[in-house]
C-alpha cells in the first residue's frame, strides 16, 4: 500500500508508471508500463562494465532528477542501484521498485535498516536516523561503480564479506581511490562530493546542478526527452520484445499469447475485485 500511495504522487518522465491498481481479499496488484530495454546494470556488464564518457553525463542527470523529483514529493527512495534503472525503447531511463520507499519530510529521519548493503550509507547502517542524504551516499556509489566495474567498498577485495564491507562504508576514514582511466577531475569532485561521510556535507541536487561536470549539459533538453540518447538500444521486435530480459518462462510463447495467460482456479466474481484507476 505503501508503494501504491508513492507510485500515485509520482509524475515523472524517467520513473515507471502505474496504470492502475486492483486487489481482492488478500493481494493488492500493481500493474506498470512495460519497459523493454533491459536493466542498466546489464548494459553495463556488456560494455566492457564501464559507462563510456558520452554516456555518463546522461545517466547521470537522469539519475539526479529521478531523486530529486522524489525528494520533493517528501518520499525518499533507499534502494538505488543499476538493477533498478529500466532503459526505454527510445533510449531514456526509468526507475522502478518502490518497495523500500517512505514518505519522509525532509526535517524528518528514519531509523530503519534497509536497502542494499554496498549502496547503503553510513548513517544508515549505523542505525543513527537518516534521511534524504542517503539517496544521494546511493547515487555516488553508482557513479563509482559505473566507472570502476565495482564499488568502492569491494574495488580492493572482490570476495569481500558483508561485515567487512559494512565497516568500510561506517568507517570515515577510509579512503576511496577514484582512479579508472575515464574519470575527469570534474567527474571526480561529483563522486566525492556524493559520497561524503558527513551526512550533512554531502552534496545534493543543487550540488550537482552546479557542479564543473555539468557545466554545459542541457537539463532541459534532457527532462524534456529531446537529448539524442547516448545509449545504444538493441533493435526492437515490437511492443513485446523481451530480448532485453532472461525469460521465466517458455521463450517460445509470444507476447499476445502471454496476455491471454491467466491462472485457475480464481474467483473472478465481481465481489472479489475492486478497481482502482
Amino acid at each position: 500500500m505503501a508503494e501504491k500511495t508513492l507510485m500515485i504522487e509520482l509524475r515523472h518522465p524517467f520513473i515507471v508508471n502505474m496504470v492502475g491498481t486492483f486487489k481482492d481479499s488478500e493481494r493488492l496488484f500493481i500493474a506498470m508500463e512495460y519497459v523493454s530495454g533491459g536493466e542498466l546494470y546489464g548494459y553495463i556488464q556488456e560494455r566492457d562494465g564501464v559507462l563510456k564518457p558520452e554516456e555518463a553525463p546522461f545517466v547521470y542527470a537522469s539519475v539526479t532528477t529521478m531523486i530529486d523529483h522524489i525528494h520533493k514529493r517528501n518520499f525518499i527512495y533507499r534502494d538505488l542501484k543499476p538493477e533498478n534503472l529500466l532503459i526505454t525503447a527510445d533510449g531514456y531511463l526509468k526507475l522502478i521498485d518502490f518497495g523500500f520507499a517512505k514518505e519522509l519530510h525532509k526535517s524528518e529521519r528514519t531509523f530503519t535498516c534497509v536497502g542494499t548493503l554496498e549502496y547503503m550509507a553510513p548513517e544508515v547502517l549505523a542505525l543513527s536516523g537518516h534521511g534524504y542524504e542517503a539517496d544521494w551516499w546511493s547515487a555516488g556509489v553508482l557513479f563509482y561503480e559505473a566507472q570502476h566495474e565495482c564499488s568502492p567498498f569491494i574495488k580492493d577485495d572482490p570476495e569481500a564479506e558483508d561485515k567487512e564491507i559494512i565497516m568500510k562504508i561506517r568507517d570515515p576514514g577510509f579512503k576511496m581511490v577514484i582512479d579508472a582511466p575515464g574519470v575527469t577531475p570534474p567527474m571526480a569532485e561529483l563522486i566525492s562530493g556524493l559520497l561524503t561521510h558527513d551526512s550533512d556535507a554531502r552534496w545534493d541536487a543543487k550540488h550537482v546542478h552546479d557542479c564543473a561536470f555539468f557545466k554545459d549539459f542541457d537539463w532541459l533538453a534532457l527532462i524534456r526527452q529531446t537529448m539524442p540518447t547516448p545509449l545504444a538500444i538493441p533493435m526492437s521486435t515490437g511492443p513485446f520484445d523481451t530480448q532485453s530480459f532472461e525469460p521465466d518462462i517458455d521463450p517460445g510463447r509470444t507476447g499476445p499469447e502471454l496476455l491471454e495467460m491467466h491462472v485457475e482456479p480464481y474467483d473472478m466474481s465481481s465481489n472479489a475485485w475492486d478497481a482502482e484507476f
